[in-house]
């Protein structure tokens, strides 16, 4: 199904859906999956970070952590983690 949108995948594309839920919602805070473990600067920057883990072990799941504080260490970092094991 993803792959029929490739609006949702791509990351400028990305970026634009999370500005454009944010101004609607009237600042809202917005995020976007890259689809388990994926992060890119330009939506790391433009979200509200959510970190999820879907399909990452924990290992995977820390160093995705670490790599998405590395994309954005000067954002407040408003994160909210969440592990399904």
């Amino acid at each position: 199904m993803w792959d029929e949108l490739p609006i949702i995948k791509d990351p400028k594309s990305m970026k634009k859906l999370i500005d454009l839920v944010r101004k609607e919602s009237g600042g809202m805070l917005v995020g976007s999956s890259g689809g388990g473990g994926l992060a890119d600067k330009e939506v790391v920057d433009a979200s509200d970070v959510l970190i999820h883990g879907n399909g990452l072990t924990r290992g995977e799941y820390y160093d995705f952590v670490l790599n998405v504080q590395k994309m954005a260490p000067k954002c407040a970092m408003k994160i909210l983690l969440v592990y399904l094991d």
